[in-house]
């Protein structure tokens, strides 16, 4: 029975007794009174309304006792219930945070949190494994004592931009220091600590062995190096020769024969770029991707590229121009990989403009810079696509019924940015499509030893 039911029960006994009290009162003061007694009904007319005060004194305060009672009760069962429910989110948090813990200790990946300063907080069982540091010595350590210092600078440079504001991209490369001091290459992912209020405190980073897969793409890029080269040597005699008979086919006018090699070198070439290309991804997806530069002049570039593509331009009745500005200052440049560029470039413009339409190479200089021009006169491209033109194995909607593998210009925005350039394109659909390629100039005293 709760305090409430127990108030009311007590009810009719609190009534009697305030009546026995009151009569009680009344009977001592008759009895004690020195002088004359008070009249007998006079006496009961007092009791009769000390009684009705008294009782309405008694139903007030017993009115005011329920009402704080039942109060108090509410009160009592609100606070069972909160009670309760803190209890039921405790164990909610304590099995999540079990849970979070066997996650952490048990996963394949490395775990590491670390302080805005770098200092080791935790680290699970798969950094021990893929180390050989216990957790009792990285802890309260720095996180240096196990990455090279080509990666401690990088995450140093990446916690100072984000702290800045800027946008980083969670996932990156580094490498990471066994205790035996052997290096293994990692994918490392991290993200932000914050505690309850939203502050940063610090970091998380998980890493994951790369060893395997680069393992597998080294051995992907030797193969593709051999095949390669056992197929571009024998592709650059077919060519050679090709062009030397087609040279004297159309000294004798023999159209047909002229065509027939013109087809044969246009073959010749594709598989050639085709085979470039893959080379060229190989290498720049193991990171292998090494440019012997030197002062060069950009037009002699972009001349060896046109006349190698003078025969194909005629095969598809296509005009080739050539408007290029003398005295150019040379660029710093590996000759071989630049000269790719433009091919991939003109390949794609010979290939997508339709007959009688023009295709135009070009080279001036701005601003310090060298800028070098392939235009043709093709069906252009979407205005929406243009930002995804460069993107790997991406293909415009319109050209997808040609030959290729959405690789040309990923490649060739890879190799000029290697070599500090940017690539920019204009397109207007049905009528012109132009792509510049800026490149720096070389310093005037490099210039003059080239």
């Amino acid at each position: 029975m709760d305090i409430v039911s127990k108030m009311k029960g007590q009810r009719p006994w609190v009534l009697l007794a305030t009546a026995v009290s009151i009569a009680a009162v009344i009977v001592l003061a008759r009895v004690s009174s020195p002088g004359e007694p008070m009249p007998l009904a006079l006496s009961l007319l007092y009791g009769t309304l000390a009684m009705a005060m008294a009782t309405a004194i008694i139903q007030v305060a017993y009115v005011r006792a329920i009402r704080m009672a039942t109060e108090l009760a509410n009160s009592n069962t609100a606070l069972q219930v909160e009670i309760a429910e803190c209890k039921r989110v405790e164990e909610s948090l304590r099995k999540s945070e079990e849970r979070y813990r066997n996650l952490f200790e048990n996963a394949n990946d490395a775990i590491v949190t670390f302080t805005l300063e770098g200092t080791v907080t935790s680290v699970n069982r798969g950094l021990e494994v893929m180390l050989g540091w216990s957790r009792e010595e990285l802890i309260g350590q720095h996180y240096r004592k196990f990455v090279t210092p080509a990666s401690a600078a990088l995450g140093e440079e990446r916690t100072r931009r984000f702290l800045a504001g800027e946008r980083v991209s969670s996932i990156f490369e580094g490498e990471q220091v066994r205790k035996d001091g052997s290096v293994i290459p990692v994918e490392v992912r991290t993200r932000a600590i914050r505690d309850r209020e939203g502050r940063l405190i610090g970091f998380q980073g998980i890493y994951r062995d790369m060893s395997p897969r680069k393992a597998l793409e080294q051995q992907r890029a030797d193969f593709l190096a051999m095949l390669t080269h056992d197929i571009r040597n024998p592709l650059s005699v077919i060519l050679g020769y090709t062009e030397m008979l087609g040279e004297s086919a159309r000294e004798q006018g023999d159209h047909w024969g002229e065509d027939l090699l013109g087809r044969i070198e246009s073959s010749a070439l594709t598989v050639h770029s085709l085979v470039t290309n893959y080379l060229d991804l190989s290498k720049i997806e193991a990171g292998q991707l090494h440019l012997a530069k030197r002062s060069l002049a950009i037009n002699d570039i972009l001349s060896r590229v046109g006349r190698q593509y003078e025969s194909e331009s005629r095969r598809r009745r296509l005009t080739l121009e050539i408007h290029l500005q003398e005295e150019l200052p040379f660029i710093e440049g590996d000759p071989a990989a630049l000269e790719r560029v433009f091919a991939n470039l003109l390949h794609n413009g010979l290939k997508f403009t339709p007959e009688q339409g023009r295709v135009a190479i070009a080279s001036a200089q701005r601003d310090g810079e060298v800028i070098a021009t392939v235009s043709d006169t093709g069906p252009g491209i979407a205005t929406a696509e243009i930002p995804m033109l460069f993107e790997k194995y991406w293909q415009a909607e319109d050209t997808k019924q040609q030959q290729g593998t959405g690789l040309g210009l990923y490649i060739v925005k890879t190799l000029v940015e290697a070599h500090g350039g940017r690539i920019e394109v204009e397109s207007t659909p049905g009528v012109r499509t132009c792509f510049s390629v800026f490149l720096p100039v070389t310093a005037p005293a490099e210039q003059r030893e080239g």
